[in-house]
C-alpha cells in the first residue's frame, strides 16, 4: 500500500510507503510541504521534501482529510493554515506543523460518523452518524463548540456545504434531500 505524488503530466514525483495501511483518502499542503494520508488507523502526515513521515495523528478509519485555513485565535480575525479531518470518531481541525493535538473535535456520541464536510473558510464543520443524526460545530479558540443536532430517519449518504458557507445540504437513504440554513453569526 502506498500514496504517490504526480505532475500535471502524469510523471510519478513522490512515492510513500503506508506499510500496511490502506489509503482512504489524501490532501497536499498549499505550499507542497505536507501530504496527509487518511487510513483506517490513522492520518499519516509527511515531510514531501525530505520523503520522510511524520506522525500520524489520531482518528479511526480517517476517511476525509482537507487542507485549508480556519480562523485563527486570539482574535479570530486573521486565519492559520490547517488540516481538516474527519474519521468514524470525530471531525478534527489541526495546526499545520502543530501536530501534538487536534485544535478541535465534534463526533456523535455513539453513533460512528460516516461523512461530513468542512466549510472552505474551516469554521464550521457538518457531520453525519451511522443513525442518520447530523452535528454542526463551530470552531473556537480551543474545541469545536456543538451547535445543534438535527436528523435523518436512514444513514446519511452526502454533505456538502455551499461556497457562500451560509447552508448545506444533506441527502439520505430515507429518500430525502434537506437544505439546511446556517444562520449568520450564530449556531448552525
Amino acid at each position: 500500500h502506498f500514496a504517490s505524488l504526480w505532475t500535471g503530466g502524469g510523471a510519478e514525483i513522490g512515492f510513500f510507503d503506508l506499510g500496511a495501511e490502506e489509503a482512504r483518502d489524501a490532501a497536499l499542503s498549499a505550499t507542497g510541504d505536507f501530504l496527509a494520508v487518511g487510513t483506517a488507523g490513522g492520518c499519516w502526515i509527511w515531510d514531501v521534501p525530505q520523503r520522510r513521515r511524520l506522525v500520524c495523528l489520531p482518528g479511526v478509519h480517517v476517511f476525509k482529510v482537507e487542507f485549508g485555513t480556519a480562523p485563527a485565535p486570539p482574535d479570530f480575525k486573521n486565519s492559520m493554515p490547517v488540516l481538516k479531518t474527519i474519521a468514524r470518531d470525530g471531525a478534527r481541525l489541526w495546526r499545520v506543523g502543530r501536530w501534538e493535538q487536534p485544535l478541535g473535535i465534534l463526533g456523535i456520541e455513539d453513533d460512528p460518523l460516516v461523512v461530513g464536510a468542512w466549510s472552505s473558510k474551516g469554521d464550521w464543520v457538518v457531520v453525519a452518524g451511522q443513525s442518520g443524526a447530523l452535528a454542526v460545530g463551530r470552531s473556537n479558540q480551543r474545541e469545536l463548540v456543538r451547535g445543534g443536532t438535527v436528523s435523518h430517519s436512514a444513514v446519511v449518504r452526502a454533505l456538502r456545504i455551499n461556497p457562500a458557507g451560509d447552508a448545506y445540504v444533506s441527502a439520505a437513504d430515507d429518500s430525502r434531500v434537506r437544505l439546511w440554513k446556517v444562520p449568520a453569526g450564530g449556531e448552525p
